[in-house]
């Protein structure tokens, strides 16, 4: 053995030094099991003396169920590969993005790095419209690997890896001690495999000597083939090291009759460099691996993105900007302020872009990638709880406890009594809800009796808690418990201390998937304190709202009915706060506040006075520093609203909602307009009158939402205390419908 390859595993030891050979993945019969095959390079010289290199490939099962994975990994050798034990990792979660990660957060090359370093994954199932994905590992800052996975079928045979394919590769050349890249045009036809070579160095020509049941192929020069499930898509790595070459690659069949209109959004990716390329990018080697965030936009601008910033919300500091265009099958992206042309290669339904080359001035360079798209076509991105939330709502469940209910796109309601599944101290407050557009996975937060507790429902749905309060040694929210999300997708959670000091628990934009970084602030003593500002003596439940330029605002009202904002601004050192009801000659308000924001910035704060009138105070960016008040009760002669039952909603065709229950007949009604209401006003419509006559009256908590499905709902509690929905669907031609949840709804 040379001494480039990088680790033996123990076990590997013994079965080579048996003689032992150890051969493709069995088509084993497992209950709801996929396979899957993956090929993969790996560098550490830090850790290992010598060049450092190993290229690997990976065959193994994923439970259907739970995700668990099992199957083994094997390295290159003299005269073809050696098992090197178990794959590390012992499940899969797929999120709702497009990424993947696994548990633990270990690879081939985090496994003996001995540091779990920074990992990141596309996926690559086909239930979830993918046809091919990656893992990516830094386990340090010498150390990188990238393991290209597909999904493996059942049932094939030579034939069914025919065809014409676009490839890119990444190898190392040990005689040369260099790295190199590769791609071009990959043909197979019967048992031949041609490589037609455009930029860089790849084979010439192979023959394939057998095809497993499950699609993995060997050739006569000890290559690997793994076949996805659908054909798209093959990963291929050299696993004979005896003429001290070796590599690793992905091909995918291109698809020439994409249109601009379907290529536009994101792609997340992985790309290789070798020599001067990867010097030029800043590596430690010569080879570097980077992922990134493809952005093709609409306008036809693209912008390739640091795949760290893209997550953190940075979306100023492209790395790589400019223009891009389509051919029939070929992506051209024209890189702005240079001669430089970066090209891919689009595959089947736009889902997978396979990289080639970027052609400068007076030079081409082959580039190694996959790029995987964010949302592709399937169900939900193939994993976890197999659903996607489209509305949550914090609410109680018929034991009287707080509880998550979901609306899934199945259509089905689900519900998770917090305490009982996921454990922690006994909740003392309401419960807010919502999906972290991050990672969309569910969160809850609530006050308990030992502080605010978070909760969070991993991918597999399992719910588990972390208390904020002991964790950032914070103070307990005793009262008003309120979230907004700002533009980066952060979410806040702010509220009243004993004291009546105002509290913020807050995402930073830092951490992974399921498991953000949360800071906490006493605004009051930290902020308004020291600038002489007296901090609001808020009397009722406080509202919070973030503006699409950063704004952070915190309403609610006095005893007196003074309407205040705490409140922080992009460019402000420190939060202030301001009473709206003096500053804009407004009238006070006696309870029942709601906010709800327009698209084009408008900002409307609702609530009744004390006869039960809905008035609203109200700015658009025209304005400029004044606000306004409308009695929206005199101007649309409606009803007056009890203050407990107040909520409002904005639709997504900009349609503006308050919901309540009229004070008088006990009917749900809304007060809403819409932009073709400008000229003539705000409207009442009873949404008593419009549900089945054996819906029943919702008397309490109402609370409105606009799904994303389109669907607009007001949830409320019936008098027997279960949890109801009036609702309307696109689907349902404009009806009104309702339904009691609380018998609904499937238990978790």
């Amino acid at each position: 053995m040379r001494a480039h390859t990088i680790r033996r595993s123990r076990a590997a030891k013994l079965q080579h030094a048996a003689g032992e050979l150890v051969e493709t993945l069995e088509p084993r019969k497992l209950l709801a099991a996929t396979f899957f095959g993956g090929a993969g390079l790996a560098f550490n010289p830090s850790e290992f003396g010598g060049f450092g290199v190993d290229v690997f490939t990976s065959e193994g099962s994923i439970d259907d169920e739970t995700g668990s994975v099992s199957g083994d990994y094997f390295v290159a050798d003299n005269g073809g590969r050696d098992n090197d034990g178990s794959i590390p990792y012992e499940r899969v979660f797929f999120l709702n993005d497009g990424r993947q990660e696994r548990d633990d957060a270990e690879g081939f090359n985090n496994f003996y790095a001995g540091d779990d370093g920074e990992v990141n994954g596309a996926q690559f199932l086909s239930a979830g419209g993918f046809s091919g994905g990656w893992w990516l590992g830094d386990p340090n800052e010498q150390a990188q690997e990238l393991e290209f996975l597909v999904e493996l079928g059942t049932g094939v045979s030579e034939d069914d890896f025919g065809g014409t394919y676009r490839y890119s590769l990444l190898g190392v050349d040990f005689n040369a001690d260099a790295y190199f890249t590769g791609s071009g045009r990959l043909s197979i036809s019967g048992d031949e495999i041609d490589w037609d070579v455009f930029a860089g160095a790849a084979p010439v020509r192979s023959e394939i000597r057998s095809v497993s049941d499950l699609g993995i192929a060997r050739t006569d020069e000890g290559e690997f083939f793994y076949r996805s499930r659908d054909g798209e898509v093959l990963v291929f790595a050299d696993m004979d090291s005896e003429d001290d070459v070796i590599f690793f690659g992905v091909a995918i069949r291109t698809d020439n009759s994409i249109t601009a209109a379907e290529l536009v959004g994101g792609y997340i990716t992985a790309f290789g460099y070798a020599g001067p390329d990867a010097e030029g990018r800043g590596a430690p080697n010569d080879a570097v691996f980077e992922q990134n965030y493809l952005e093709l936009e609409e306008d036809g601008d693209y912008k390739l993105y640091d795949l760290d910033d893209w997550d953190s919300g940075i979306r100023d500091e492209p790395i790589e900007e400019g223009f891009w265009s389509i051919s029939n099958d070929r992506l051209r992206l024209d890189i702005s302020d240079s001669e430089a042309v970066r090209t891919l290669y689009v595959g089947s339904n736009a889902n997978n872009l396979i990289s080639v080359v970027v052609i400068g001035e007076a030079t081409i360079s082959a580039v190694l990638g996959l790029a995987t798209r964010g949302t592709p076509e399937g169900d939900n991105g193939g994993g976890g709880t197999d659903s996607e939330t489209v509305i949550t709502i914090g609410a109680r469940n018929g034991f009287g406890r707080e509880a998550v209910y979901e609306r899934r796109v199945d259509d089905m309601w689900y519900e998770s009594d917090l305490v009982r599944i996921a454990g922690g101290p006994e909740i003392t407050g309401e419960v807010v809800t919502w999906v972290d557009a991050k990672d969309n996975l569910v969160y809850a937060a609530a006050e308990t009796n030992q502080g605010l507790v978070l909760y969070t429902q991993t991918v597999s749905g399992v719910w588990a808690f972390r208390n904020l309060t002991t964790e950032l040694s914070g103070e307990a929210v005793a009262d008003s418990l309120a979230l907004m999300v700002d533009p980066n997708d952060n979410t806040h959670l702010v509220g009243l201390a004993d004291d009546g000091a105002v509290l913020r628990y807050y995402q930073t934009g830092a951490g992974n998937p399921g498991n953000w970084n949360w800071n906490f602030q006493n605004i009051s003593d930290e902020d308004l304190a020291p600038n002489n500002i007296t901090s609001p003596d808020y009397d009722q439940d406080l509202v919070a709202f973030a503006t699409s330029w950063g704004g952070l605002n915190i309403v609610g009202l006095d005893d007196e009915g003074t309407i205040w904002s705490t409140w922080w601004a992009p460019g402000l050192l420190d939060w202030r706060a301001s009473d709206l009801t003096t500053a804009y000659g407004a009238d006070p308000l006696d309870g029942g506040l709601t906010v709800f924001l327009t698209s084009w910035n408008g900002i409307n704060i609702a609530g009744l006075d004390d006869s039960g009138e809905l008035r609203v105070t109200w700015w658009v960016p025209q304005f400029g520093g004044e606000w306004r008040q409308s009695n929206l009760t005199t101007d649309a002669n409606g009803p007056t609203l009890l203050p407990e039952t107040v909520s409002s909603f904005v639709t997504t065709w900009d349609a503006l909602n308050v919901a309540g229950v009229d004070a008088v007949t006990g009917e749900v009604v809304t007060y809403w307009w819409a932009p073709a209401l400008a000229e003539t006003g705000w409207a009442i419509a009873s949404l008593s009158d419009i549900v089945p006559e054996n819906s029943p009256p919702l008397v309490d908590d109402l609370t409105g939402l606009a799904g994303a499905d389109g669907s607009l709902s007001v949830f409320g509690l019936d008098a027997t205390g279960d949890f109801n929905r009036y609702y309307w669907e696109p689907t349902f031609g404009g009806a009104w419908l309702s339904e009691n949840i609380t018998d609904t709804a499937t238990s978790l």
